[in-house]
Parts: structure tokens; C-alpha cells; sequence
């Protein structure tokens, strides 16, 4: 770890080394989570660089966890999980939870006290109810159309779950999926309308041959999808940057997407994701 890291651990976190390949992590009190989404993440990787891929991350005080930052947990989840290790999420509060809830992380995340970690070979999954399935047809597209709004998320993350598990989706799949989709709403809503009330977007669903294709519509100004640079964590980790984090997230999750600008009859982004 060189001294820029170590000032940022300093600042930000409290790091407890349990094991060879297991650290708990706990932020400052006075530490906006939400605001040091990247410095977080940077740190996680360089936990990871250093073989701690058992990392115990201690949320008690954060409340408020927004999108962006539970994306964050499911990728760092996904990247641990691929070195045989796990990130536990410990005494996560009642508000965090419900943030949580919005797409169902729930069904990913490992969470519990870190004494059932120590104790328990296995977690209890918090699986979701059963939902009705769509009549999901190939080449047949099927549409909603909701507000552009945060009240708005529950209701997409349930239609992209019911057509995930018609196509026959893996549990992990498909909360990978519904993680980007939260998220390329979420930018529609906060960058392209900018929280304006009384504004629309729409999710349309097809399954074209062995792939199924979820398409997020929106009629706010086009973004210039070419010009995004791919994301570099270290990179954007040592110059504080926060552009394209959200695109590394989905493109993570989904095995292609596409943007088509198209203000008048809607701009598409498109994210493609291959069936098994």
C-alpha cells in the first residue's frame, strides 16, 4: 500500500486485520458514505491486491446508502467472490435495509452478524416472494411505461425480475441484471431529467434467440454514449474522479449494451444479456 493509500485509509476508514485473507472495515463517524463512494472502492481493491478477500464491512451508522454505492457492494461482492472470498455486511441499520430492498440485494449480499459468519458454513439466502410471470414471447416485445421518478424503481425491478426468471435467468444473473438496470434508471432519472417531476420513461423487454434484451426508453436530452471513457479504478481512484463509474457497473452485469440517441421518439440504451 503506498502513502497516498494510506493517507486515504487514515481519512476515511478503520481497518482490523483478522486473518491472513480477512480484514473488518468500519468507515469514520464522521464519514459521508455516499461521498467517498470511489475512495471506498479503491480501498477494496487494494484490500483485494494484498489477498484480503474476506473483508468484514461494518455499516453501522450508514443510513442512507444511495444506488450508487450498494452498486458498488454488489461488484466488490462479485470481484471477492471470484478469489473464493465474500464481503459481509454487518449490523446494516432498518433504513439501509429498505434502501437496499429497492433491488433486492438482499438475494446477493451476505448479511448478518459476524459471529453466524464464524459459526454458520452456510448463510440463509432472504429470497423475495414469487412473483407472477410474464407472458414473455420471443420477438414479441413487452412494454411499461412508468414516471421518471425513485417511487418509480420497485415497479421496474419487479418486471425485470419476473422476465428474467421466465427466460430462465441463474439467481446470480439476475441480480447482476437488475443492478444495472437500477442503475441506468437511476441516471435517467438524476442526470437526463435532473429529478423534474411529471416526466416519463419506459423499460421494454424482449427475448430475441438466446439472448433477452432490456431496453430503458426516456424522451430527456441524449448523452454522447462514444465519449465515455472506459472506467480505470486506479486511475480514477488517485485523481478523485466520479464519471463513468455507473457504465462500469452495467457493463459488469451484461454481456453488451448499446446507446441510440433520439430525443424526439426516445433515446434507447439497450442491455443485452446472453441466455444459458
Amino acid at each position: 500500500m503506498d502513502e497516498s493509500d494510506i493517507k486515504t485509509e487514515t481519512l476515511y476508514f478503520e481497518k482490523e486485520q483478522i486473518d491472513a485473507d480477512a480484514v473488518r472495515v468500519k468507515l469514520r463517524g464522521s464519514v459521508d458514505p455516499n461521498q467517498i463512494i470511489y475512495e471506498l472502492h479503491g480501498f477494496f481493491q487494494s484490500l483485494i491486491n494484498e489477498h484480503a478477500v474476506r473483508i468484514y464491512f461494518d455499516m453501522e451508522g450508514v443510513e442512507f446508502p444511495n444506488g450508487s454505492f450498494i452498486a458498488m457492494l454488489i461488484g466488490t461482492t462479485h470481484e471477492v467472490r471470484q478469489f473464493g472470498g465474500d464481503l459481509y455486511l454487518l449490523n446494516l441499520t432498518e433504513t439501509a435495509r429498505n434502501h437496499f430492498a429497492t433491488f433486492t440485494p438482499l438475494t446477493y449480499l451476505l448479511i448478518g452478524a459476524e459471529e453466524e459468519f464464524k459459526h454458520s458454513d452456510s448463510i440463509e439466502s432472504f429470497m423475495p416472494a414469487e412473483p407472477d410471470l410474464l407472458e414473455l414471447e420471443e420477438q414479441k416485445p413487452v412494454t411499461i411505461q412508468v414516471a421518471a421518478a425513485v417511487d418509480s424503481l420497485q415497479r421496474i425491478t419487479d418486471f425485470v425480475t419476473q422476465a428474467g426468471q421466465r427466460v430462465g435467468l441463474s439467481h446470480d444473473d439476475l441480480s447482476r441484471l437488475k443492478i444495472a438496470v437500477y442503475e441506468c434508471c437511476m441516471n435517467v432519472i438524476e442526470h437526463g431529467y435532473r429529478f423534474e417531476p411529471n416526466q416519463m420513461m419506459a423499460l421494454e423487454i424482449v427475448q430475441v434467440e438466446k439472448q433477452l434484451e432490456i431496453t430503458i426508453l426516456d424522451w430527456a436530452k441524449p448523452f454522447d454514449f462514444e465519449k465515455i471513457k472506459p472506467y480505470n479504478v486506479n486511475e480514477s481512484f488517485e485523481q478523485k474522479s466520479r464519471g463513468g463509474f455507473g457504465l462500469y457497473i452495467i457493463a459488469r452485469a451484461v454481456d453488451d449494451m448499446k446507446y441510440q440517441a433520439d430525443a424526439k421518439n426516445g433515446n434507447r440504451f439497450t442491455l443485452i444479456k446472453k441466455l444459458k
